[in-house]
């Protein structure tokens, strides 16, 4: 069955209002907790530094897994959900149009997260508590080489997810579908992902510890001692 422009529009209709307010419910939260904490305390690393875990679920879970995936579901996948019925090659090419862009917005993020900028003051090469001013410090640390590469990173991870997201939000007809990867591509890339570096990193120096110190213990024997 087809249907028309308007049809579906009003049929996607209650699914964006009931997005659009969870999206402001999580918002409004933001700002109120800004609002307590205070704007000072949160433009200041050493604040950050002592409470990054409750800061990170209290203010960055919810805009990363909630606020960020309903709102760019909204903005991204859902005018290609409406348009399209199923992935022709037109919609193919919308959404790589959309992907591009999407990823494009995604250039504006910070170049680096609170941990490194944290790292470089235990270091002593950065000095600043303010926020920006320690951001800007530890990105001048960097190479041209490896702020380029920071940057294309962040335009092409997004941008080749933004596809897949509108891939599965057209061809399902779900904008629900494209808000559920989006939440489960952000708590991959941000969270878990870099546990399962740590903890590979971890494993792998544990593994070679053992090696050279049984390497040495086998050498011990070899010549009698």
């Amino acid at each position: 069955m087809v249907f028309t422009l308007s049809q579906k529009i009003w049929a996607f209709l209650p699914v964006m209002l009931i997005a659009l307010g969870a999206w402001c419910g999580v918002m409004l939260y933001i700002n109120m907790l800004v609002r307590w904490i205070g704007p000072e305390n949160l433009n200041s690393v050493a604040y950050l530094k002592r409470y990054y875990v409750l800061m990170d679920f209290a203010l960055a879970m919810p805009v990363l897994l909630i606020a960020g995936p309903v709102i760019e579901g909204l903005i991204w996948r859902a005018p290609l959900i409406i348009l399209f019925d199923e992935m022709s090659p037109i919609a193919w090419g919308a959404a790589i149009v959309s992907s591009v862009l999407f990823g494009y917005a995604h250039s504006f993020n910070p170049l680096v997260r609170l941990p490194e900028i944290v790292a470089r003051q235990e270091e002593g090469r950065i000095t600043a508590d303010d926020l920006k001013v320690a951001h800007d410090q530890t990105v001048q640390l960097k190479s041209a080489v490896s702020i380029r590469f920071i940057r294309m990173t962040q335009v092409f991870l997004p941008a080749l997810g933004g596809v897949f997201l509108c891939w599965q939000g057209t061809a399902n007809q779900s904008l629900w579908t494209a808000i559920k990867y989006h939440t489960l591509w952000n708590l991959m890339v941000v969270y878990l992902l870099p546990f399962m570096l740590i903890s590979f990193s971890f494993l792998v120096g544990a593994a070679s510890y053992i090696d050279r110190r049984f390497r040495t213990r086998m050498w011990l024997i070899s010549r009698g001692k």
